[in-house]
């Protein structure tokens, strides 16, 4: 098992949809930085843009860049026959969706780690530095997007299990990254509005706050609304759903 991890975990490494992910996230992240500074020149004289809008950006294609990454890394397991491969040497089923899974954390991570380490070495050269966060509260911001990425990782690498070896896997995974990230805003409209009047009740209510404190897919934001606590719950959960339904799914699936 260890050794078939080590083995997944170099090959992800080397990955060159992996690597040239990573590489897009910081040029991204340099990007936004530049046109941003540039635009609040026009508008304000000169007035510099915060860090924390800085490492806010990743926030905008953080869900999309490790979907896609995760599914580039682990989708040729299938379609050139690796997991096939791999059963015929006598690897458990369970043990293959393990070490997936696991792996998914990691380019999850690493792509996030990505993004915080680019945006660091930006502030100071077109930022005013941080304003709203302390050290810590900045440090607790940051793990919170290696955690909600390592989530994301986790369960894009379970969706791939389910349509692995097919190109619909990039269409349904990508569709539901986009979707996700298109409620999570609806979420954040709707419970802090700029009026600063919550308008929601009921169920609706409940189903929100629910989504926005608990959903890893909601936690792509560098100011925090919740406990950390409820964060590391919510990207526990996901991640062991993600775990229990590779194995389930792959235990199954036809491997051809």
């Amino acid at each position: 098992m260890l050794r078939m991890f080590y083995a997944d975990l170099r090959s992800t490494l080397r990955n060159k949809g992996f690597i040239e992910c990573c590489a897009g996230v910081a040029v991204y992240m340099a990007g936004f930085v530049i046109i941003l500074s540039l635009i609040m020149d026009m508008m304000k004289k000169g007035d510099r843009i915060s860090a924390e809008e800085i490492m806010n950006a990743y926030s905008d294609m953080g869900i999309l860049v490790v979907t896609a990454a995760t599914i580039f890394v682990f989708n040729t397991d299938f379609a050139d026959g690796i997991i096939r491969n791999k059963l015929i040497c006598g690897v458990k089923r369970r043990g293959i969706a393990a070490s997936s899974v696991t792996c998914g954390m990691i380019v999850g991570a690493l792509i996030s780690i990505s993004a915080i380490v680019a945006g660091n070495l930006l502030v100071p050269f077109f930022s005013s530095g941080y304003i709203s966060y302390t050290v810590s509260e900045a440090l607790g911001s940051f793990l919170v997007f290696i955690l909600s990425s390592m989530s994301v990782g986790a369960f894009a690498t379970m969706l791939m299990m389910v349509l692995g070896g097919t190109k619909a896997v990039y269409v349904a995974g990508l569709a539901i990254a986009f979707g996700l990230r298109v409620f999570g805003m609806d979420v954040m409209e709707k419970l802090y509005p700029e009026s600063g009047e919550c308008l929601l009740s009921g169920s609706k209510l409940i189903l929100y706050r629910a989504y926005d404190r608990f959903v890893p897919y909601a936690h792509f934001a560098f100011f925090r609304r919740w406990a950390m606590s409820d964060y590391i719950i919510g990207s526990a959960v996901c991640i062991l759903i993600s775990y229990l339904a590779a194995v389930l799914i792959l235990e199954r699936k036809e491997i051809r």
